[in-house]
């Protein structure tokens, strides 16, 4: 009889060990996860606010809801709206982070068709690329504000 709890006690301790691994695992797979959305999290708001920075203009938060209506504003995509919590607009006109411009459409390249006989009467076709590259209706290069002098960037960032 002992022996039989002694068996039944060892089996037990066997599978509480098991489930204590197992939590550990996905409490570590947790933490990870939380630690990589927080990272994604700081690079995101530090996008936003160097992008408003550059654009000349100021910054003035008083609570976390300030924060959030910032990016509200300047959050495009679908993944980084979610980060934040933020619902996702419906599909209009998206604006570009850079300096409110239209997003870009992109327009494919063309390709034409050449036909040519084969000796044995057979027709074959070849396509030919026009444009290697896809062109842009709209030009996405930021427009970089003067340069500050050290005196400026010093009291802006408070050093």
């Amino acid at each position: 009889m002992k022996n039989a709890l002694e068996k039944k006690l060892q089996k037990l301790q066997a599978q509480k060990e098991a489930l204590d691994a197992q939590i550990r695992h996905i409490e570590k797979e947790r933490a990870q996860e939380l630690r990589q959305l927080r990272h994604k999290k700081y690079s995101l708001i530090g996008k936003v606010i160097l992008t408003q920075l550059e654009a000349g203009e100021t910054l003035n938060f008083s609570s976390e809801s300030d924060l959030l209506a910032l990016l509200d504003q300047q959050l495009i995509t679908k993944s980084e709206r979610k980060t934040f919590g933020l619902p996702c607009p419906a599909k209009s006109n998206s604006q570009s982070i850079f300096h409110n411009q239209p997003t870009p459409e992109i327009v494919a390249p063309q390709s034409q068709k050449n036909v040519k006989a084969t000796p044995s009467g057979r027709a074959t076709t070849t396509a030919k690329k026009v444009n290697q590259d896809p062109i842009t209706k709209t030009n996405l290069t930021p427009v970089l504000p003067s340069s500050n002098p050290q005196s400026e960037l010093a009291k802006e960032f408070n050093l």
